[in-house]
Protein backbone atom coordinates (compact mmCIF):
# COMPACT_ATOMS: atom_id res chain seq x y z
CA UNK A 1 0.00 0.00 0.00
CA UNK A 2 1.46 3.69 -1.12
CA UNK A 3 2.59 5.68 1.76
CA UNK A 4 -0.19 7.74 3.54
CA UNK A 5 -3.12 6.02 2.06
CA UNK A 6 -5.34 6.20 4.94
CA UNK A 7 -8.05 5.00 3.17
CA UNK A 8 -5.98 1.40 2.36
CA UNK A 9 -4.90 0.99 5.73
CA UNK A 10 -8.77 0.93 7.01
CA UNK A 11 -9.72 -1.25 4.05
CA UNK A 12 -6.50 -3.31 5.28
CA UNK A 13 -7.81 -3.44 9.01
CA UNK A 14 -11.36 -3.96 7.98
CA UNK A 15 -10.53 -6.86 6.07
CA UNK A 16 -8.32 -8.52 8.70
CA UNK A 17 -11.22 -7.68 10.75
CA UNK A 18 -12.99 -9.77 9.07
CA UNK A 19 -10.81 -12.67 8.55
CA UNK A 20 -10.16 -12.84 12.23
CA UNK A 21 -14.07 -13.26 12.83
CA UNK A 22 -14.53 -15.90 10.12
CA UNK A 23 -11.99 -17.71 11.78
CA UNK A 24 -12.57 -17.76 15.38
CA UNK A 25 -16.45 -16.44 15.15
CA UNK A 26 -15.44 -13.46 17.45
CA UNK A 27 -14.60 -9.89 16.70
CA UNK A 28 -11.43 -7.89 18.08
CA UNK A 29 -10.29 -4.97 18.42
CA UNK A 30 -7.66 -3.34 16.69
CA UNK A 31 -4.70 -1.81 18.34
CA UNK A 32 -1.76 -0.19 16.76
CA UNK A 33 1.26 0.57 18.05
CA UNK A 34 4.04 2.66 16.31
CA UNK A 35 7.10 4.97 16.93
CA UNK A 36 6.52 8.43 17.88
CA UNK A 37 7.17 10.67 15.49
CA UNK A 38 6.20 14.12 12.84
CA UNK A 39 3.94 11.60 11.02
CA UNK A 40 2.36 9.19 13.88
CA UNK A 41 0.47 12.41 15.28
CA UNK A 42 -2.31 12.71 12.25
CA UNK A 43 -1.79 9.09 11.63
CA UNK A 44 -2.81 8.54 15.55
CA UNK A 45 -5.83 10.80 15.01
CA UNK A 46 -7.45 9.81 12.05
CA UNK A 47 -7.30 6.14 13.88
CA UNK A 48 -9.13 7.50 17.30
CA UNK A 49 -11.29 8.95 14.91
CA UNK A 50 -11.72 5.88 13.63
CA UNK A 51 -12.35 4.24 16.70
CA UNK A 52 -9.34 2.13 16.45
CA UNK A 53 -6.89 2.72 19.86
CA UNK A 54 -3.58 3.95 19.00
CA UNK A 55 -0.19 3.86 20.82
CA UNK A 56 2.63 6.26 20.38
CA UNK A 57 6.18 4.72 21.78
CA UNK A 58 9.11 6.58 22.42
CA UNK A 59 11.47 4.16 20.09
CA UNK A 60 14.20 5.06 22.65
CA UNK A 61 12.21 3.41 25.74
CA UNK A 62 12.18 0.60 24.16
CA UNK A 63 14.34 -2.58 25.98
CA UNK A 64 16.97 -3.64 24.12
CA UNK A 65 20.52 -5.93 24.47
CA UNK A 66 23.37 -3.87 24.61
CA UNK A 67 25.54 -6.87 24.63
CA UNK A 68 25.83 -7.45 20.96
CA UNK A 69 25.24 -5.93 18.25
CA UNK A 70 21.49 -7.60 16.49
CA UNK A 71 20.30 -7.59 12.91
CA UNK A 72 17.75 -4.13 12.34
CA UNK A 73 15.21 -5.07 10.24
CA UNK A 74 11.41 -4.79 9.62
CA UNK A 75 10.44 -7.76 10.49
CA UNK A 76 12.72 -8.08 14.11
CA UNK A 77 11.42 -4.35 14.77
CA UNK A 78 7.59 -5.39 14.25
CA UNK A 79 8.23 -8.69 16.58
CA UNK A 80 9.60 -5.77 19.08
CA UNK A 81 6.98 -3.80 19.06
CA UNK A 82 4.51 -6.40 19.51
CA UNK A 83 6.19 -8.22 22.31
CA UNK A 84 6.53 -4.17 23.91
CA UNK A 85 2.55 -3.31 23.16
CA UNK A 86 1.60 -6.92 25.09
CA UNK A 87 4.17 -6.24 28.11
CA UNK A 88 2.31 -2.73 28.05
CA UNK A 89 -1.15 -3.86 28.08
CA UNK A 90 -0.08 -6.64 30.69
CA UNK A 91 0.88 -3.63 33.22
CA UNK A 92 4.40 -4.60 33.29
CA UNK A 93 5.97 -1.56 35.01
CA UNK A 94 8.68 0.56 32.82
CA UNK A 95 8.20 -1.60 29.68
CA UNK A 96 8.35 1.54 27.13
CA UNK A 97 7.59 4.79 27.34
CA UNK A 98 3.96 6.01 25.77
CA UNK A 99 3.80 8.97 24.54
CA UNK A 100 0.65 11.23 24.74
CA UNK A 101 -0.08 12.70 21.48
CA UNK A 102 -0.42 16.74 21.14
CA UNK A 103 -3.61 18.52 20.46
CA UNK A 104 -4.13 20.06 17.31
CA UNK A 105 -3.81 23.74 18.90
CA UNK A 106 -0.02 22.76 20.42
CA UNK A 107 0.34 21.11 16.72
CA UNK A 108 0.10 24.11 14.75
CA UNK A 109 2.39 25.79 17.14
CA UNK A 110 5.23 23.00 16.70
CA UNK A 111 4.69 23.22 12.74
CA UNK A 112 5.40 27.17 12.63
CA UNK A 113 9.00 26.21 14.50
CA UNK A 114 9.81 22.86 12.05
CA UNK A 115 8.28 25.21 9.02
CA UNK A 116 11.21 27.60 10.07
CA UNK A 117 13.61 25.13 10.61
CA UNK A 118 13.13 23.77 7.04
CA UNK A 119 13.45 26.83 5.27
CA UNK A 120 16.40 27.56 6.96
CA UNK A 121 17.84 24.40 6.19
CA UNK A 122 16.82 24.86 2.33
CA UNK A 123 18.18 28.44 2.58
CA UNK A 124 21.37 27.75 3.46
CA UNK A 125 21.55 24.96 1.12
CA UNK A 126 21.11 27.57 -1.65
CA UNK A 127 23.83 30.04 -0.37
CA UNK A 128 26.05 27.21 -0.16
CA UNK A 129 25.02 26.61 -3.66
CA UNK A 130 25.53 30.08 -4.98
CA UNK A 131 28.67 31.05 -2.89
CA UNK A 132 30.97 28.79 -5.81
CA UNK A 133 29.00 29.95 -8.48
CA UNK A 134 29.93 33.57 -7.55
CA UNK A 135 33.60 33.21 -6.34
CA UNK A 136 34.40 31.72 -9.60
CA UNK A 137 32.32 34.51 -12.00
CA UNK A 138 33.83 38.04 -12.46
CA UNK A 139 31.73 39.36 -9.26
CA UNK A 140 34.85 37.61 -6.96
CA UNK A 141 35.22 38.81 -3.69
CA UNK A 142 31.77 41.44 -4.35
CA UNK A 143 29.08 39.72 -2.78
CA UNK A 144 27.20 42.44 -0.76
CA UNK A 145 25.59 40.28 1.61
CA UNK A 146 27.38 36.52 1.59
CA UNK A 147 24.60 35.87 4.47
CA UNK A 148 22.20 35.53 1.46
CA UNK A 149 24.13 34.85 -0.81
CA UNK A 150 23.22 37.49 -3.19
CA UNK A 151 25.66 38.80 -5.23
CA UNK A 152 25.97 42.13 -5.64
CA UNK A 153 26.74 42.21 -9.61
CA UNK A 154 23.93 39.79 -10.37
CA UNK A 155 21.42 42.71 -12.80
CA UNK A 156 24.09 44.86 -13.22
CA UNK A 157 25.30 46.49 -16.13
CA UNK A 158 28.65 44.61 -16.10
CA UNK A 159 27.18 41.55 -16.98
CA UNK A 160 26.39 42.64 -20.41
CA UNK A 161 30.14 44.11 -20.64
CA UNK A 162 31.53 40.79 -19.49
CA UNK A 163 29.11 38.58 -21.82
CA UNK A 164 28.75 36.15 -19.22
CA UNK A 165 25.62 34.96 -17.90
CA UNK A 166 25.11 35.39 -14.27
CA UNK A 167 26.40 31.95 -12.18
CA UNK A 168 23.06 32.15 -9.96
CA UNK A 169 19.97 30.28 -11.43
CA UNK A 170 17.08 32.55 -11.62
CA UNK A 171 15.18 30.15 -8.64
CA UNK A 172 18.47 30.87 -6.43
CA UNK A 173 18.66 34.90 -6.69
CA UNK A 174 14.97 35.41 -6.10
CA UNK A 175 15.04 33.07 -3.22
CA UNK A 176 17.62 34.60 -1.34
CA UNK A 177 15.96 38.58 -0.91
Amino acid sequence: MPAGDIGALLARFSELGKKAFARTGKSFPIIVIKEAGLDSVWIHRVLQNEWIESHDVDPASIATSRRRRRAKTDKIYGEALVRTLLAYRRGEPRVCTMVKAPDAEEEDRRRLCRERKVLIAERIKHVSCSRPRCSRSACKGQCAKPSLGRCSMIGSRLWPILSAPCPMPASISSNSR
